[in-house]
Order: C-alpha cells, then sequence, then structure tokens
C-alpha cells in the first residue's frame, strides 16, 4: 500500500461510473515518458482531480493504493498537469477501505471469521493517519524544497 508517481501521457480511459463522488474507472493507461505503458485497474478518481483528467492529457500523476477484502482499489489523487494546472485530493481511499473493513470484521467477529478484517482495518487507519503528510508532501513538495505547487489563499470552499 505505497504511493506510485507516474509522468506521461493518459492514453485510454476505461469505462467509468459516476458517483456524487467522483468515478471509478475500470482503468487507466498512461504512456510514460521512455514509451513503456503503465495501467492502473479499478481507479478511484475524485471530483477535483477527475475535472482535470481526460484522454491526451501529459503531466506527473500520482498514484495511492488500499486493500479492501481481497481487491486492490486504486486512486489518482493527485496531477501536475504539463500546461501549469494541478488537482489534489486530501480524501484518502485508504481511511475509506479501513473503515469498511473495519465495520465489516465487526459484524462478523462473533463468529471469529471477522477478526482478521477487524485488525486489518484497524492497521489501515493507522498507517492511512500515520502517512497523510507524506502522501502531501509528495505531491506539493516540502516547505523546504519549495518546488512543489503552492495552494491558492484565494480558492475558497464552500
Amino acid at each position: 500500500m505505497t504511493t506510485t508517481t507516474c509522468s506521461g501521457t493518459v492514453i485510454a480511459l476505461g469505462q467509468s461510473e459516476l458517483s456524487l463522488q467522483g468515478r471509478r474507472y475500470a482503468y487507466i493507461e498512461i504512456e510514460r515518458q521512455d514509451g513503456r505503458i503503465l495501467r492502473a485497474d479499478d481507479v478511484v478518481v475524485l471530483n477535483e482531480v477527475g475535472s482535470l483528467l481526460h484522454e491526451g492529457v501529459q503531466g506527473r500523476f500520482h498514484f495511492d493504493a488500499a486493500r479492501l477484502k481481497t481487491a486492490t482499489i486504486r486512486q489518482l489523487f493527485g496531477i501536475r498537469r504539463s500546461d501549469g494546472r494541478w488537482g489534489y485530493d486530501a480524501a484518502q481511499v485508504r481511511v475509506t477501505a479501513a473503515i469498511h473493513n473495519i465495520v465489516q470484521g465487526a459484524l462478523t467477529a462473533f463468529v471469529f471469521v471477522g477478526i482478521p478484517f477487524l485488525l486489518l482495518g484497524l492497521l489501515q487507519l493507522v498507517y492511512s493517519i500515520g502517512t497523510a503528510r507524506l502522501r502531501h508532501d509528495e505531491f506539493f513538495g516540502s516547505e523546504a524544497q519549495g518546488d512543489g505547487p503552492k495552494r491558492r489563499d484565494e480558492v475558497i470552499r464552500i
């Protein structure tokens, strides 16, 4: 469950399922600068980043992964496009997966089947909280480096 960064061009977006929070793509394919193709399956893209994502977009793409039951769900949590536009989603799919595992584990713990899910969810939650700052720094860069895009103070969310 680590973050992955890839620079290149989006060449394909698979079928997607739309929700109020964003889209869940069957796959996203990115042609890297060295010509190799990176394919990420089952990718969640929240609205802020999703507004910048379409075929042909060039830039740097930041992925995260979380384990949910027996599947791995990936999240495209940040894009730095070549034209200077960028998007970053602070909401973590890891936290959602951890809560899902905790609830499932708690509901089935009475038959001992749920105890592994409960423990997995608790570990995911602790790990997600502990690495939230690292994920932020990977996208924005640390204050000492000063190399990442700066947050815009004029943007107000209501």
